[in-house]
């Protein structure tokens, strides 16, 4: 068999235009798309990823005062309340317990990442255990995903939660 005709001279899956493809599609996305509007130019998404951290922040800043408002408010209702700091513990202890539920779901999770990592399988071949670990790392970046969502959630929930409690005690 001649040379070129070998097996390892065919680049299994490729195609001839693939670079080029690549190419046009990495120019059209650095351009602005008329049908999609919203969709940023690629030299221009840090800048378009700040201005978004920068409207939440306003929004927070604004929230927060909101409530600091109504604290304010809220603080002679709540002196003369005599059910307000009953209230304000069951607030705060159904809080500890989500924390604490989702402390031991991480746990939980780590630790299954953690035996399925100590089962050693054996391969054969570099790119299965290359694909094998970055697997694991995979698995890992969703468990940190995840963990984050599900505390700042909570986060967001309990402002929002004690928030309304303190709207509810300056309405009296």
């Amino acid at each position: 068999m001649p040379i070129s005709q070998s097996l390892m001279m065919k680049a299994t899956g490729s195609r001839p235009d693939d670079w080029l493809k690549a190419q046009v599609q990495l120019a059209k996305a650095a351009l602005p798309d008329a049908d999609n509007p919203r969709q940023v130019p690629l030299p221009l998404v840090p800048l378009a990823r700040l201005q978004s951290l920068q409207a939440l922040l306003t929004h927070t800043a604004s929230s927060a005062t909101t409530q600091a408002t109504q604290a304010a408010a809220a603080l002679p209702a709540l002196a003369a309340d005599p059910n307000a700091l009953q209230e304000a513990w069951a607030l705060a202890g159904a809080a500890l317990q989500q924390w604490w539920s989702l402390q031991a779901q991480w746990l939980e999770q780590w630790t299954a990442l953690g035996q399925e990592m100590g089962q050693v399988r054996k391969v054969n071949t570099v790119s299965k255990y290359v694909g094998q670990e970055m697997d694991l790392v995979k698995q890992a970046q969703t468990l940190v995903s995840d963990q984050t969502s599900s505390a700042v959630q909570l986060y967001e929930n309990i402002v929002v939660n004690t928030s309304y409690w303190l709207s509810q005690k300056a309405r009296g």
